[in-house]
């Protein structure tokens, strides 16, 4: 069932839930909110879902020193959506392997137990909302996921 959903009280469901994991790894969490961002039309467990998963990768992937994962919401007025950007200052993702992420089974940690079904998981819904994410990365620089959702303007 699809209903308008606040993507604040989203992202404050997901901090509950990957709060404990990132405080255990050392992992600071920045939460920057839009203040006048519009909802979106979709299923909220699920996009609560899709920001968990991207939290969590985040979180695992910090192990440097001063590990962090900043959270910003933003919207465009002109083309209608809302935007959320996770950003993350761990090792980040080879070239080869960002075109890769959103397939089946492909992960890049498999020696930590990742079966490569989150972030397909993730893009599909993300799809099925109307939506689209990228991945931007760099070895050893962090990720930033970048989703884009369709606003709704009452």
């Amino acid at each position: 069932q699809r209903e308008k959903v606040d993507i604040h009280k989203v992202i404050a469901e997901a901090l509950d839930i990957c709060s404990i994991k990132a405080k255990k790894r050392g992992v600071e969490i920045f939460y920057k909110k839009e203040k006048e961002l519009p909802s979106v039309y979709g299923q909220k467990q699920n996009l609560t879902q899709v920001i968990i998963n991207i939290i969590n990768n985040s979180i695992e992937a910090g192990e440097k020193e001063q590990p962090y994962v900043k959270i910003k919401t933003d919207h465009d007025l002109k083309l209608k959506e809302v935007l959320i950007r996770i950003e993350d200052n761990g090792e980040g993702i080879e070239q080869d392997n960002l075109q890769r992420l959103s397939e089946p089974f492909f992960t890049t940690k498999d020696n930590k137990g990742g079966t490569g079904l989150g972030l397909s998981l993730v893009s599909k819904i993300v799809q099925s909302h109307n939506g689209r994410i990228s991945f931007q990365s760099e070895k050893t620089k962090g990720t930033i996921v970048t989703i884009v959702l369709p606003a709704i303007f009452d």
